[in-house]
């Protein structure tokens, strides 16, 4: 199965505009969650390099400024947790 099957199986939306590849979902707290590659295996770099916690203080940092980011600690840890899985699944069909 070729990267782009295996993470569209995982639920993301996969397209190309020019040299960039958009893999986009939502996630359970409603981020419109967008990752852009110049290549679609540069996905297999970022998932094994992927901090949850330097994403949960990015986006706790940006909660007044940003819509749509959940208000709760409790509720941003849990999409940040669920973006790891995620990521892991992919890496474990790659």
């Amino acid at each position: 199965m070729n990267i782009k099957k295996i993470i569209e199986k995982h639920g993301f939306t996969v397209s190309k505009d020019g040299d960039c590849w958009n893999i986009q979902q939502h996630t359970p707290e409603g981020e419109d969650w967008n990752l852009y590659f110049s290549k679609l295996e540069e996905i297999k770099e970022y998932a094994e390099n992927y901090s949850p916690e330097e994403d949960f203080d990015a986006w706790w940092q940006a909660r007044e400024t940003v819509s749509g980011v959940p208000q709760s600690p409790a509720d941003l840890w849990n999409d940040q947790r669920w973006k790891q899985e995620k990521l892991n699944a992919i890496l474990e069909d790659i």
